[in-house]
């Protein structure tokens, strides 16, 4: 996985070698990684690490906020939402997960719902940008409100769906057209995700935005 080379690439950086010859050993690993076949993608790694090694000294991680619908189904909150969670982390977004981020609030005391939703807009507000599973037909509709109010706020938005049935109203997109409505015209299949492999593909607009 490219993320997995660049973090390894981030990793020698900081990890003395016996003589202090710390350059050598990333140049090295450089040298050993473009012996790779795929010269097209050797290079986008390489320029992805002296992004991210750059930004890792100079720029604060941006935050994206998860919208999702994991969070209501045990199975779901332990398996699939930890995963996806751990990728975008792995790629180098603060992720703002918003079960993981209203654990604090007590369900039994009245008011808690309306204290939920109000913190969800704060994040929602205050992100970066938007990552949002859009799974189901329709897709959840707490999503979609975030995703609107996303939308409104000109947020960078990525849109995550691995559910392989159709729910479109057009030939063009797999979903309601409005949902594609702040992505660019041409080229918004850099924005659509349909694995969380995906996530850390240098030619999606994600990695790019993130290191940015």
């Amino acid at each position: 996985l490219d993320t997995e080379i660049v973090n390894h690439l981030l990793a020698l950086c900081n990890t003395p070698s016996p003589n202090g010859d710390q350059p050598p050993r990333v140049l090295h690993f450089i040298v050993e990684l473009g012996r790779c076949k795929d010269a097209s993608r050797y290079s986008k790694i390489i320029e992805l690490y002296f992004m991210k090694k750059a930004n890792d000294v100079n720029m604060p991680k941006k935050t994206l906020y998860l919208a999702n619908p994991y969070g209501f189904a045990k199975q779901l909150k332990e398996g699939p939402l930890v995963e996806l969670a751990g990728a975008l982390e792995s790629a180098g977004a603060e992720v703002w997960e918003p079960f993981a981020r209203n654990n604090q609030i007590d369900f039994a005391e009245p008011g808690w719902a309306y204290r939920v939703a109000q913190n969800d807009v704060s994040d929602v507000r205050e992100a970066d940008g938007l990552f949002a599973v859009v799974n189901g037909c329709p897709p959840d509709e707490g999503v979609m409100v975030e995703l609107g109010l996303a939308m409104a706020w000109n947020k960078a938005i990525f849109l995550f769906r691995d559910d392989f049935r159709k729910c479109t109203d057009s030939e063009r997109y797999p979903l309601n057209l409005m949902l594609f409505a702040s992505l660019p015209e041409k080229g918004w299949e850099r924005y659509w995700y349909q694995s969380i492999s995906e996530i850390s593909d240098p030619d999606k607009a994600l990695v790019g935005w993130l290191n940015s």
